[in-house]
């Protein structure tokens, strides 16, 4: 009786053994090669639409520009994908469609892409705005803070009121950085200017734009910036509104033909030199973060409205900026309630940007 009861446990260890190893076989490929290597298919996945003037078309953009510059290459693409568990199931259809490297373009696209990449480590996945750097996981974002700062200065040269106001999405480092340095780039023109944040818990909702539109305007603010993903609305209310505009990712001056100022916008080309080097076979992981200097932002083109003098202003302080001679937050920088928060002479890491948890004196509105 021992005896077989012997043997059962033993049959039951052996099978529970062997359920674990085909798991675990039939998890993840063994693959000795390059993450991307060779790749003719590059899948790019977005949260939004490409007609949004803002962020999804700025992607769009930049599937272009891979495909134009990179021979042979053909880029699938998918919009209006939620930042759930379907951005893991449409990440799969397009690794089996061929796409052997996958830009996830949303930073909630994060937990999807590492399900798919320990599942797949011969495909290359690029993470953006992220900070993974690990296996065949990269990252990529830009330090919009820098071209904030510069619509800051053009902000503060139109404006009659001196009230600006800034429509932001969440209050995570990268949105509050953006936030401030737009405030410091105006007081760099006039310390008496303050800006009116509001954080709407949204990177496209356009009833929540609009409300937040039309009550900074009810409160005599006569310059409207923005971190959103789409940003259409935002612009057509203030050109209707004869309300000057900052953009963020595209280009609109024609949109608002009467108030553009100029705004932030990616530079595309980095991620074409990445895309390039994943191909050849050179791929390493990397979180590649960087502004003017690394050559991930740009500038957007200045409206009428923008006189010359300030235009040469901001132009000679971006090609600073550009050459990493020019830092944002160099101290002295106080908060709202005045307390010095960046002491004077220094000059902020990226990391120390990263987390900042304050908004500056002269911004009007809370991050809670």
């Amino acid at each position: 009786m021992k005896n077989k009861n012997y043997k059962k446990i033993i049959c039951i260890i052996l099978t529970i053994a062997l359920m674990f190893s085909l798991v675990s076989c039939g998890s993840v490929k063994e693959y000795k090669g390059k993450p991307g290597e060779g790749a003719v298919k590059v899948g790019v996945i977005l949260q939004g639409s490409i007609d949004d003037a803002g962020f999804n078309q700025s992607c769009y953009e930049m599937c272009q520009a891979l495909e134009k510059n990179i021979d042979g290459l053909t880029v699938l693409r998918k919009e209006n994908v939620p930042e759930t568990s379907e951005a893991e199931t449409v990440m799969e259809a397009m690794i089996a469609q061929g796409c052997t490297i996958i830009l996830a373009t949303s930073f909630g696209y994060l937990e999807s892409m590492e399900n798919c990449a320990a599942r797949h480590p011969e495909v290359a996945f690029i993470h953006q705005g992220g900070i993974i750097a690990e296996g065949n996981m990269s990252s990529v974002g830009g330090n919009f803070w820098e071209s904030m700062y510069l619509c800051g200065i053009a902000a503060a040269s139109v404006t009659q009121s001196k009230k600006l106001g800034f429509v932001a999405p969440y209050a995570i480092p990268m949105v509050i950085a953006a936030v401030n340095a737009f405030e410091l780039g105006a007081q760099s023109v006039d310390p008496d200017i303050t800006t009116n944040v509001v954080f709407i818990g949204s990177w496209s909702d356009a009833g929540l734009q609009t409300n937040s539109v039309n009550s900074m305007i009810s409160q005599n603010v006569d310059v409207i910036a923005q971190f959103q993903d789409s940003t259409k609305t935002i612009i057509e209310l203030c050109e209707k509104n004869h309300i000057y505009t900052v953009g963020f990712h595209v280009d609109e001056k024609d949109l608002a033909p009467d108030v553009w100022l100029t705004g932030s916008v990616n530079d595309w080309s980095v991620y074409v030199d990445m895309v390039k080097n994943i191909i050849s076979g050179n791929y390493e992981p990397q979180s590649l973060r960087g502004g003017f200097e690394e050559g991930l932002i740009d500038l957007a083109e200045f409206g009428d409205n923008v006189d010359t003098e300030t235009q040469n202003n901001i132009e000679t302080i971006k090609e600073e900026m550009r050459a990493g001679t020019f830092n944002v937050f160099t101290g002295p920088v106080y908060d709202q309630n005045g307390n010095m928060v960046v002491e004077e002479g220094y000059s902020p890491t990226v990391e120390d940007v990263q987390g900042y948890n304050w908004l500056v004196k002269g911004i009007i509105g809370n991050i809670d």
